[in-house]
Parts: structure tokens; C-alpha cells; sequence
């Protein structure tokens, strides 16, 4: 069974790759990040509701996939939007929030 868990990470592996690839080309960004939240909602919520192990367990790989694609975009954007000192800061201001909400202060 550790294997079955293994299975959306090694796709995730090889989203994160891909999306990598195509998002240095392109002149937006925020499609990249966007997209796979969207399609990662919608295949959670499939997950969530099918009878199939297999086809859980293959929802649940575009999920993960869809999620860890979209996170090496997303930290570009403080620096592109806000630039040197500010954007630092917020990068900080992103980390320090989850560390603070991982943390069970709340």
C-alpha cells in the first residue's frame, strides 16, 4: 500500500518538470498557477466521490500533480510584481504565514 501512495507523487515529479519547461517561455504566469489550482479542484472533488480505487487513486495523481505543478510559479510572482527589497518581504511575509498556520496557533 505504500506504493499506491507513492504513485501521485512520482506524478508530480514529472508535472513539476513539465510545467517548469513551459512556464520560463511564457510571457504570463498567472495561467500557470491558475489552471492547475482549477483543475486540481475538480479532480479532488471527483476523488472525493468515485467508487473506483484506480480511478481515485489516478484523481487524486492530477490533483497532487495539478498542486505541486503550480508552486514554482507561484513563488515568482512576488518578485516580478513587487521587486528587490518589497518583494523579499513578501516572500517572507507568504513563508511566515505558514509556518503560522502549520502550526496549529490558530
Amino acid at each position: 500500500s505504500s506504493l499506491y501512495s507513492a504513485i501521485p507523487w512520482i506524478a508530480a515529479i514529472f508535472a513539476m518538470l513539465w510545467i517548469g519547461k513551459y512556464v520560463t517561455k511564457a510571457p504570463k504566469k498567472k495561467p500557470f498557477i491558475v489552471i492547475p489550482m482549477a483543475i486540481s479542484s475538480v479532480a479532488l472533488l471527483a476523488a472525493s466521490y468515485s467508487p473506483n480505487l484506480v480511478l481515485s487513486l489516478v484523481l487524486l495523481a492530477i490533483c497532487i500533480s495539478t498542486v505541486e505543478g503550480a508552486v514554482g510559479p507561484f513563488w515568482g510572482i512576488p518578485q516580478k510584481e513587487f521587486g528587490g527589497v518589497v518583494g523579499a518581504a513578501a516572500i517572507a511575509n507568504i513563508i511566515l504565514s505558514k509556518i503560522y498556520i502549520t502550526s496549529g496557533t490558530m
